[in-house]
């Protein structure tokens, strides 16, 4: 139950869909492509408010991925999680069925296991339906505007990685100090990221 109530609490109370109402996501990538420069589209202040409502769903997604998804996560598990194959690591992101999983490895055992552990996190539909949509339709906005600002190398690491900003991939230190202002925030309960694990655990 816990769950479930924080869940709808911040899908249907932190305005998340405001930040899918922008008029930017009504062009197509092609043509927002063409801009010269993405100020073209708006004034930098309205850019960098959009991008801070952005980052907010990021935050929001992180800490339902650490509620919704089974046992809580490690900083160190989640700041590795990308959204896309590269060269030398696979996406931890899935979806079947309008569900969105995410198959996280940690290697904490790896030196007497001799492999990976594999961590799979499934979620609801209301947390699925906001992951699909920040990704499929918010990202790649983020994306661009990174580009224009950062260059090329910021752009590939802003569509390789799940959270972070600007290009910067979030630290495990920068996931944990996340999700510990969330429950503040809410004050849904009073423990740190490590504690909350054992909690759980117990």
């Amino acid at each position: 139950m816990f769950r479930k109530e924080v869940t709808k609490y911040l899908v249907e109370n932190e305005n998340t869909r405001q930040i899918f109402n922008s008029k930017w996501l009504l062009l197509s990538a092609e043509e927002i492509q063409h801009y010269s420069n993405i100020d073209a589209l708006a004034e930098p202040e309205e850019v960098m408010l959009w991008l801070s409502k952005s980052r907010r769903v990021q935050e929001l997604i992180l800490f339902l991925i650490h509620i919704m998804g089974g046992a809580p996560a490690r900083g160190s598990e989640i700041a590795t999680y990308k959204i896309r194959n590269t060269e030398t690591c696979t996406r931890k992101v899935y979806v079947s069925q309008g569900l969105v999983a995410l198959l996280g490895r940690y290697n904490k055992t790896r030196s007497f296991k001799g492999r990976d552990t594999l961590i799979p996190r499934f979620f609801d539909k209301d947390t699925s339906l906001l992951l699909i949509e920040y990704l499929v339709i918010v990202r790649p906005l983020e994306a661009i505007i990174v580009r224009r600002k950062k260059g090329l190398g910021a752009y590939e690491r802003h569509i390789d990685f799940f959270f972070v900003e600007n290009g910067t991939p979030w630290t495990p230190d920068h996931v944990c100090k996340v999700v510990e202002a969330n429950f503040a925030r809410y004050e849904i309960l009073h423990y740190k990221m490590s504690r909350y694990r054992h909690y759980y655990s117990g």
